[in-house]
């Protein structure tokens, strides 16, 4: 017999497998539909979110534009930032 926490972790980790299920989906139509932009299922541990607020209110106290202090544009800022270093180790070889 299960405990309730037991029953609501597993219906924790069915909707995981739901929401990459639609990401899938989601990914299939676009690219059928020549769209360029696709969805990923990012999880975040307590680190990665601290890190996140510590970014966004930073962000806030310099009056960033509230539509570039979300969670998605740091991601594509730091992605973007990690990128060119990459690249810049790349050709220093």
């Amino acid at each position: 017999m299960s405990t309730q926490r037991e029953k609501q972790l597993q219906q924790f980790y069915e909707h995981m497998v739901q929401l990459e299920e639609l990401v899938a989906t989601l990914n299939d139509e676009a690219r059928h539909l020549g769209n360029e932009m696709t969805f990923t299922t990012l999880r975040l541990y307590k680190e990665q979110n601290d890190q996140l607020d510590d970014i966004k209110a930073y962000f806030d106290e310099v009056n960033m534009d509230p539509e570039k202090n979300t969670t998605e544009e740091i991601l594509t800022v730091a992605l973007k930032q990690f990128h060119e270093f990459i690249t810049s180790l790349k050709s220093d070889r």
